[in-house]
Order: C-alpha cells, then sequence, then structure tokens
C-alpha cells in the first residue's frame, strides 16, 4: 500500500469526526508554544479584564502579571533556578495559580500536590520530586515542613501563605506580595515548548505515586483545546469545581480560562453552601467537576432551579453519570 493511499484510508476511517458539534474543526492548530504564552497573550490582550474573582474581589490580568513578577523575584531570592521544581499546596484561591506563573517565569517546575494530604504522603512525593522551594497554606505548613524534613530536604525552603484577598498575595517570602503598580524587573528564563511545565503526581491508589511529567506544548495545547471545544471566550465565567491540583483543575479550568481570557472563579475548598452563594453572586457559565459535587449541590437543602440558570455548559467525567441526575440539572 502505498504511504498516501494508507493516509486516504486513515481519514476514512475516522467516522467519529461526524459526531463533532457544529464549529468543531477535525483539527486545531495551536496558536500558544508553552502555558506561560497563553498567559502572556491574555494580558496583552485583556489586561483589565477580571482574570480571577475571589471572595468578591476581582483580580485583573495585569495585576495577575505584576503579582506573580513580585513573587518570581522572590523565589529567586529564596534560592529557586531554572528547572528547579517548586511544590505548592493550596487548594482553589487566587494564590495557585500566581505561584504556578512565578514559577514558569523563573523557568522552573510547579509541583501541585493536595494541602490535605499527611505527613507520610507528603515527604514520599516531596522525596522524589527534590524541590527547592515548598509553599503551603498556614494551615499545612507543620505537615509541610514535617514532611520535608522527613525526606532529607535539609536546604529546601517552606513557605507558608495565608489567604487574604483577590489583590494581595501573602507569602512568608518578605512579608505580603502586593501586585506593584509599576513592574518589577528581573531576568526572566522563559521555557520552552519541549520543556517540563508540569511535574504532577499520581493518586498513588495501586503503588507509589508517580509524576508525570507535562511539556508546556502539551499544556497549552490542551489548554486550547478544551476552551475551544468548551466554546469559551472572554464573556465567560468559569466556576472551578475541580481542584486545580488535579489535572481537569490545571488544565480544564485554570489553562482553559487563560486560553480563552476568560474570569476565573474561585473559592478555596469545595463546600455545598459556600459553592450555592458563589453561583448566586456570580452568574458563573461554565464548569467541569467530578459527579459527586454535582450531586452534592442537587441535594443541598437550601439549592433552587435558578442557581443553576446560568450555566450554558457543565462537565463531567471519570464515573457514569446517571440519566435521572442530568435530567435533574
Amino acid at each position: 500500500m502505498k504511504e498516501n493511499d494508507r493516509t486516504v484510508r486513515l481519514e476514512g476511517d475516522r467516522s467519529w469526526i461526524e459526531l463533532y458539534a457544529p464549529g468543531i474543526e477535525p483539527t486545531l492548530k495551536p496558536a500558544c508554544g508553552t502555558a506561560l504564552d497563553l498567559f502572556r497573550t491574555a494580558v496583552r490582550e485583556r489586561p483589565h479584564h477580571a482574570a480571577i474573582w475571589h471572595a468578591g474581589r476581582e483580580l485583573t490580568y495585569t495585576a495577575l502579571d505584576l503579582a506573580s513578577d513580585a513573587l518570581a523575584i522572590r523565589l529567586i531570592e529564596a534560592g529557586v533556578t531554572r528547572f528547579d521544581r517548586v511544590a505548592l499546596a493550596f487548594q482553589n484561591t487566587p494564590e495557585f495559580p500566581t505561584i504556578v506563573l512565578a514559577v514558569w517565569k523563573i523557568g522552573a517546575i510547579p509541583v501541585p500536590v493536595n494541602p490535605l494530604y499527611s505527613t507520610r504522603e507528603l515527604a514520599r512525593i516531596f522525596a522524589d520530586a527534590e524541590p527547592s522551594a515548598v509553599l503551603g497554606e498556614a494551615a499545612c505548613s507543620e505537615t509541610l515542613a514535617r514532611a520535608v524534613a522527613e525526606a532529607g530536604l535539609a536546604s529546601c525552603a517552606v513557605l507558608s501563605a495565608s489567604p487574604d484577598s483577590a489583590t494581595e498575595i501573602r507569602t512568608a517570602i518578605g512579608g505580603s506580595v502586593t501586585a506593584p503598580e509599576t513592574p518589577q524587573r528581573f531576568t526572566q528564563s522563559d521555557p520552552a515548548p519541549a520543556d517540563v511545565g508540569l511535574l504532577l503526581y499520581t493518586s498513588g491508589t495501586t503503588g507509589d505515586p508517580k509524576g508525570a511529567m507535562l511539556r508546556h506544548s502539551g499544556l497549552a495545547f490542551n489548554g486550547e483545546m478544551f476552551a475551544h471545544w468548551c466554546a469559551l471566550d472572554g464573556n465567560s465565567r468559569v466556576l472551578a469545581i475541580a481542584p486545580f491540583f488535579h489535572i481537569t483543575g490545571f488544565v480544564c479550568h485554570m489553562l482553559a480560562a487563560l486560553s480563552a481570557r476568560a474570569t476565573l472563579i474561585t473559592y478555596g475548598r469545595f463546600e455545598p453552601g459556600v459553592v450555592l452563594d458563589v453561583i448566586r453572586g456570580t452568574r458563573p457559565t461554565s464548569t467541569i467537576g467530578a459527579i459527586t459535587a454535582f450531586n452534592a449541590l442537587l441535594n443541598a437543602p437550601e439549592a433552587l432551579p435558578d442557581d443553576f440558570s446560568s450555566f450554558e455548559r457543565v462537565y463531567s467525567g471519570g464515573a457514569p453519570i446517571p440519566k435521572a441526575l442530568v435530567e435533574q440539572f
């Protein structure tokens, strides 16, 4: 069989393309080579648009850019260099994307972990990843410190952050890090598309957690692809139900929102009553989460049909979705 015949045959067998929604092309050419490029494009195109909503306040793309610049400087002062790993233990708050962006601007690699992990679980990951710095919520700072010690990382800095508002990122590096009015200068080490942009550990349900090394090019493409397929745009308001320390929240919430130049709605740890209040106050248009989260929202005593009326698209996966639940939504 000739190569061109083989190509034609393969294209002819791609019958699933017929199931694509109108406007979805069978191929997608990436617009950005790295995940950091997604963010910089958003800053350039929509500098004053709300990048993050949290606790009733908004952080614009420009403010997020300046805050992550300031944090990058402090990470450099703490000894973080290009290709270093930086672990972060946060729920869905503005600190998470700010730290990730700061780490990328240094050319380093973020390593998200669940802030509710035990000392033993964290130590196992830290011993493998060997981070040069660990940033986490104040509530888990002692657990993080014990895990770093148990992993034998004597030179690893452990920094705590106390979530305050969407416009101020507090860390243990030099006190509070506030988005300055003018950019703080530092030598950026921009990542290349082939560089590792995320070291994400598996759950370890069938063995020790394994670090999945995800390249910047793949992260950028998946963020663009999800935004494209889910018809997200600059008017979208993405409710972050899936945790950022999981691949679903990292890509389908955070990176997809950056790609669409949309607004990301954060609130911390998932709790049905809190989330319902956030929904009523922000009227989100899109979200993705585990089926257990949607069950919890629908079964909350205070839930009303109008609470979900602003959503244009709701996604779930990873487990069977009962038909009755879809109809109830």
